[in-house]
């Protein structure tokens, strides 16, 4: 009886593991199915849009404190930068020669004009460069367009320094009155043969606060001249009407007194003469 329950309880314990073995099996065997359904409804629903970054409103003033303008902070401004008065140009009129010899003495004129807004001849005639603006030189009349302001300066060289002897008849800085002129005069003398030149330079002077002069450089314009050497026989007598010239006082002393000691001697002479030989009245015979 006992041998008998024994072998019972083994068939079942036998039986519970083959089960348990059996079953182990299908589910391992079994083949996973997606679900579909949750994959779909991922792929129907579109992506959330990115979030936008919006300014918040701000919230309204407190009834109980008052509004105040808040401005935004404004850059600081740069220096303005001094403002350029607006260049005023006005003619430059000379009149040096075209040819001179070695030894003569000359004077060069310039005339810068300010006429503003008003109309003006470039060249001026002859009768009003030399009765208005200066202009008497023997060369033809030049003219240029030049900056002109409240003061002017101009400068007369020579291009070789040893071809001219050059003196200024009068100050180079002159002041320039709208509507007006300024005049500039130089002595020049030719002291060597050649094609040489004379320069002309132009400057607008400015003073600033402490009264320094500020130069503006407007830039220089050449004149050319033919210098020739005159015949020996010319230099001679130009040499003794020069010395006449100079020395024309003693000249005419040394003439007179010449003339008069000519004469006392001619008068002595013929007085004596005469009274060797009496005359026809039969006057001094013995």
């Amino acid at each position: 009886m006992r041998s008998s329950l024994l072998s019972s309880l083994e068939n079942l314990v036998i039986l519970t593991l083959l089960g348990l073995s059996l079953a182990g099996c299908k589910s391992s065997s079994a083949p996973q199915v997606p679900n579909t359904s949750d994959d779909n409804k991922a792929k129907s629903v579109p992506p959330a849009p990115p979030p936008q970054t919006t300014q918040s409103a701000a919230p309204p003033p407190s009834r109980s404190q008052p509004t105040q303008d808040i401005k935004p902070a404004l850059p600081t401004p740069k220096p303005a930068s001094p403002r350029q008065p607006q260049v005023e140009h006005g003619p430059m009129n000379y009149d040096p020669p075209s040819t001179m010899t070695v030894g003569d003495t000359i004077v060069v004129d310039v005339a810068v004009r300010r006429p503003g807004n008003s109309s003006y001849d470039f060249l001026p005639n002859k009768d009003a460069a030399e009765s208005e603006y200066g202009l008497r030189g023997t060369g033809p009349m030049q003219g240029v367009e030049v900056p002109v302001a409240d003061y002017m300066q101009v400068n007369l060289t020579a291009g070789e320094y040893d071809a001219f002897d050059i003196v200024p008849l009068d100050q180079e800085v002159k002041s320039l009155e709208a509507g007006g002129h300024s005049e500039w005069h130089w002595k020049v003398t030719a002291k060597k043969a050649g094609t040489e030149e004379l320069i002309l330079h132009s400057q607008r002077i400015h003073y600033g606060a402490n009264g320094q002069a500020l130069p503006i450089d407007d830039g220089t314009r050449p004149a050319t001249i033919n210098v020739t050497i005159e015949p020996k026989k010319k230099i001679i007598q130009k040499g003794l009407m020069e010395l006449i010239a100079d020395n024309w006082k003693k000249v005419a002393v040394g003439i007179i007194t010449a003339t008069g000691t000519a004469i006392w001697a001619w008068w002595k002479k013929w007085w004596k003469k005469r009274n060797k030989n009496p005359g026809a009245d039969g006057r001094h015979r013995k």
